[in-house]
């Protein structure tokens, strides 16, 4: 039995490999969900991808530790790894967790031009194109990442976190704001995908789910992208 962890800048999502009914996501305040399943299920490996800062980090890892006495496995960029090659020039420098949904999405999808999205604090965007090649990518600031930054560095715009629910142009300050950030990442969105014929898009991301329903693409969102990616980067 393998436990897949992924580590984001504000939860820990988990799964038992190859039980969808067996996940779920903790915040670094709160960790004892974890422990449990961990003391559980004893898995007989802990896989890990992270990209969150190194108190978080070291918090999960003592939390892991306390309770499991194997050795945790943390995911490292590779450039190459199965057949796709990378665009940085130091792979050290790409984030795990982008290069974890490029490995995921280029599974599912082996012979298809793909536009990955990952909607979470930042939204990254990579580019890949058949052949395997990483041509590169985007990062922008997330939807609420976006909204805070209009409210810490403005005097007059002042909005409250409210559901992020359409694209129609805002009535109220509150309005303008949520629907603006997202008309601006699904512009970007749809410009990628567009621009070479046939290409594929698939969402995930913390905020993944508000992204597909607005664009009326659910059927490409797939929320554990990273977790799958953490199969394919460490099999067993």
């Amino acid at each position: 039995m393998i436990l897949d962890l992924d580590a984001g800048n504000t939860r820990v999502k988990w799964r038992i490999r190859g039980s969808d009914a067996l996940q779920g996501a903790s915040t670094y305040g709160d960790l004892q969900e974890l422990q449990a399943l961990l003391t559980h299920y004893a898995p007989a490996r802990v896989c890990l991808g992270a990209v969150v800062r190194d108190d978080k980090l070291d918090r999960l890892v003592q939390a892991v530790n306390a309770v499991w006495a194997g050795s945790l496995e943390q995911v490292s960029v590779i450039d190459h790894f199965a057949g796709i090659e990378l665009a940085y020039e130091d792979v050290s420098l790409l984030g795990v967790d982008r290069w974890l949904a490029i490995l995921a999405a280029r599974n599912r999808f082996p012979e298809d031009n793909l536009v990955v999205v990952d909607c979470g604090s930042a939204a990254t965007l990579d580019i890949l194109t058949r052949d395997g090649v990483h041509v590169g990518g985007y990062i922008v600031p997330g939807f609420s990442m976006m909204r805070r930054v209009l409210f810490d560095n403005t005097d007059r715009v002042k909005v409250t976190e409210d559901t992020l629910a359409a694209l129609a142009p805002g009535r109220s300050t509150l309005e303008a704001v949520n629907h603006g950030v997202l008309r601006m990442l699904k512009s970007l969105v749809l410009e990628l995908v567009h621009e070479v014929e046939g290409r594929r898009l698939l969402i995930t991301g913390g905020d993944g789910n508000v992204l597909a329903q607005l664009m009326g693409v659910e059927d490409r969102l797939y929320p554990h992208l990273v977790l799958d990616g953490i199969a394919v980067a460490m099999p067993g």
